[in-house]
């Protein structure tokens, strides 16, 4: 009995090491397990969430099929409303060519969206020609041979003088992995001298959307960027030939234009104020005479002659408009000019008159302005001391200044 105990003791002592070993390889295993397969489950979760993000933006940048073609028609339309085919009174439409790929289908779908642009977009009617489709099967030399009008020239005449055309069209439609192309045939029925072609490529139309499209927003950048907004000021020191009491006058002038702007800074329009002085005002003689020299006075018989002099100070008040000429109007690294013309007034102590003005001006870079124009004032009456009236002739005038633009 003493000799048996041991024996099962020392059984059960394996029994118990033999299931912790098993327990401990069971954890060491599935451990390892939970985590790749967690480390899977995020990578799932990764991949599905760019997959949806990557739908959207192509559901955003991609269009159908038929959205593409109805921009090309679109194209079309637009050149028949610029009158490319307005010398034509009716056409009939001979012939739909579709690529490979393009269902049948859609030959009908697109001669009816051709005809109808032609309805829409000039006036030129389309006549349907039913006969261009009729086909015969015919026996040459001992072979079937299908045929239709479209391949018979003589048959084709009859048609034309029966129905009237003027011209036949002919439309083509490819469609490519990049791009697609509708092409357009239009030749006179009776010469067949070739009238008007034309391709329509859906890539050069797109890149010309997307060039002006950026065009305009970098315009829209320049003028934020820039802090202008959409107003202007603008300031210039120059000579000015005044209309005035008598002559045109020479005369300083400070101008201090300000306009607000629009259609992408095109165009402007605003107010331009002129200070006016004489040089006379300004400048004195100069100061190098020592002593008194004698004066003299005019005298006539001895009656009194008294002459009106010009005014010396002034001010000009004036409406303009004002259209940018080059191609960039808000172009910073560069020449911009425009023209402008306006109507105003010109008013000093006792005198006023209505002018009329136009000129042009040119921004050099993104500050510097030259401007110069040309003036014309209306005949206007003074007073002088309330005892004399004296109607001043209208004149004409010019500017030439140079500034600043904020």
């Amino acid at each position: 009995m003493g000799f048996f105990m041991p024996k099962v003791a020392e059984k059960y002592k394996l029994k118990l090491f033999r299931t912790i070993l098993t327990l401990l390889g069971t954890v060491g295993i599935f451990m390892p397990l939970s985590s790749f397969a967690e480390e899977q489950k995020q990578k799932t979760e990764q991949i599905k969430s760019v997959n949806v993000d990557s739908s959207i933006e192509d559901k955003e940048q991609v269009k159908s099929f038929n959205e593409v073609l109805q921009d090309l028609v679109n194209e079309f339309s637009f050149d028949l409303r610029a009158k490319s085919l307005n010398s034509l009174r009716a056409v009939a439409i001979r012939r739909v060519a579709l690529g490979e790929g393009i269902p049948r289908s859609y030959e009908s779908y697109l001669e009816t969206q051709v005809s109808d642009s032609f309805r829409k977009h000039s006036g030129t009617k389309v006549l349907q020609c039913t006969n261009c489709r009729i086909r015969r099967t015919v026996v040459e030399n001992g072979r079937l041979v299908m045929t239709t009008p479209i391949n018979n020239p003589q048959e084709l005449d009859a048609i034309a003088i029966q129905l009237g055309v003027e011209a036949w069209v002919d439309v083509s439609l490819l469609y490519q992995e990049t791009s697609m192309i509708l092409g357009f045939h239009v030749f006179d029925s009776k010469s067949k001298e070739l009238v008007w072609t034309k391709l329509y490529n859906t890539e050069n139309i797109y890149k010309q959307k997307m060039e002006q499209r950026d065009s305009e927003t970098a315009q829209g950048q320049a003028l934020e960027k820039e802090k202008i907004s959409n107003y202007v000021l603008s300031s210039t020191l120059g000579w000015q030939l005044v209309p005035n009491v008598k002559d045109s006058a020479n005369m300083l002038g400070i101008n201090f234009r300000f306009a607000e702007r629009f259609n992408a800074g095109r165009d402007e329009v605003g107010t331009r104020i002129s200070a006016l002085v004489a040089p006379s005002e300004v400048i004195s003689d100069y100061p190098g005479f020592a002593g008194d020299p004698a004066s003299s006075a005019e005298v006539v018989d001895g009656t009194n002659t008294e002459t009106i002099l010009p005014f010396t100070k002034g001010i000009g008040l004036s409406a303009f408009y004002s259209r940018i000429v080059s191609d960039d109007p808000l172009k910073m690294n560069g020449i911009v000019w425009g023209w402008e013309m306006g109507a105003g007034t010109i008013v000093s102590t006792g005198y006023a008159c209505f002018a009329f003005r136009g000129g042009a001006h040119l921004r050099m870079g993104r500050r510097f302005l030259l401007d110069f124009g040309g003036a014309f004032s209306l005949p206007t009456t003074i007073s002088i001391r309330n005892r004399y009236k004296y109607t001043t002739p209208g004149g004409v005038g010019a500017d030439v200044g140079f500034g600043i633009q904020f």
